[in-house]
């Protein structure tokens, strides 16, 4: 069973390859290598590289928090952890190597130790949200923010409410920023039904500034809070928590322009996901960020022909 599972994975790898082409593929290429390049720098001193395992960890659990499969996996495959283990292994192959390359054994074992760990983290149990107090607030046709807050609001007011009440601390307001913000992110993977688009009754232009526009409203109405309390306190580094806000922000619209550049009704692109992640990566290792921006720009025009096919007739 445990073979079949990897045989099905390896066909679930080629069928992606296939779905982004040779071009798509030959620039993730470069991209991996250019990763593979900036872990070994970023692992070559401290305190490059404590801040490189945490996000690398936080990036797998992450993963494990969000899978759909674990379900599957536990009712159908005797020891499925062990699959999970291998999985997340063969992803932190290149900080293991940076790790190993640059003698930082100590950070290797945490890595490998925490690699063993993460499968046993479940899933955080989902709490009921009165509408009258959240949800209300969220405009309908920001159904994405409603399913999101839905599925995170624990993690979400968590997060928030220690940076909200901790902005004495220099770290912890950027860094709720930086949390919430991959959350966030994380609220435009399914491409809604068809009807959920044409009821907007937009050009493909106005949609997609519509979009973008009420993903700023809601995103800085969480965000502003939490910079302002910053400011209280370290009124002379006002420019961190401003500097994660208008990176991820910047994320944030890059991330719905690819969803809507390979939008096909009620499915979950693989293209859309693999160049988020690209754009994820981009908030950690700066010199991505301004190939995020171009992309940004690409998939606006190739998000308005895409749409174009379904809202022509809003013109």
């Amino acid at each position: 069973m445990i073979k079949a599972f990897f045989y099905i994975r390896m066909k679930q790898f080629i069928r992606t390859m296939k779905e982004l082409g040779i071009v798509r593929m030959l620039f993730l290429l470069i991209l991996f290598i250019f990763l593979v390049v900036a872990v070994f720098e970023y692992t070559s001193d401290s305190p490059h590289v404590y801040v490189t395992v945490l996000i690398y960890m936080a990036g797998i659990i992450t993963i494990q928090l969000n899978r759909k499969d674990l379900a599957f996996l536990e009712t159908r495959i005797h020891h499925y952890k062990r699959i999970l283990i291998v999985e997340y292994m063969v992803l932190a192959i290149p900080l293991i190597a940076g790790l190993l390359y640059n003698h930082y054994y100590g950070m290797l074992i945490l890595a490998l130790v925490s690699v063993v760990l993460i499968p046993n983290i479940g899933k955080v149990p989902r709490v009921g949200i009165p509408n009258k107090l959240f949800l209300q607030w969220i405009p309908d046709d920001c159904f994405e923010w409603k399913a999101g807050i839905r599925k995170a609001f624990v993690w979400i007011v968590l997060i928030w409410t220690i940076g909200v009440a901790t902005p004495f601390s220099l770290g912890t307001v950027p860094l709720a920023i930086v949390i919430l913000g991959i959350i966030i992110s994380g609220f435009y993977e399914y491409g809604e039904p068809l009807p959920m688009v044409l009821a907007f009754e937009k050009s493909n232009r106005r949609f997609l500034s519509h979009k973008i526009t009420m993903h700023i409203k809601l995103f800085s109405v969480l965000s502003v809070p939490l910079i302002c309390a910053f400011i209280a306190f370290h009124p002379d580094k006002w420019y961190i928590p401003v500097a994660a806000y208008l990176i991820f922000l910047s994320l944030h619209c890059y991330i719905i322009l690819t969803k809507y550049a390979f939008y096909e009704p009620n499915t979950k692109s693989r293209a859309s996901q693999t160049f988020g992640l690209i754009g994820i990566l981009g908030v950690f290792i700066f010199l991505l960020l301004p190939v995020v921006w171009i992309l940004a720009i690409y998939f606006y025009f190739k998000s308005k022909e895409n749409l174009n096919f379904y809202l022509n007739d809003y013109y």
